[in-house]
């Protein structure tokens, strides 16, 4: 497997990180394991239209899912048969 750096996954579409991690996950060894923390702890997008885990909207929603609360609304929504 080539040698990747942030660059080169920063510089790929988020279809073309997708296809690589997944390819690391099959082949694994010292490779494939080595790739898939660069792209997850990159906060790139796999997919289009997503919005980076970096982005102050998207970690604010995280902790807000994560929250006690955030996790008890939730949980009543899905009772509820809410979206």
């Amino acid at each position: 497997m080539a040698a990747y750096t942030l660059k080169k996954i920063q510089a790929m579409s988020p279809i073309q990180r997708a296809r690589l991690r997944a390819n690391a996950v099959k082949i694994g060894g010292s490779a494939g394991h080595a790739i898939v923390p660069l792209i997850d702890d990159s906060g790139l997008p796999l997919s289009l239209g997503g919005m980076p885990t970096d982005h102050p909207t998207y970690q604010e929603m995280d902790r807000l899912i994560k929250s006690v609360e955030g996790r008890a609304l939730a949980i009543k929504a899905t009772e509820e048969m809410l979206p």
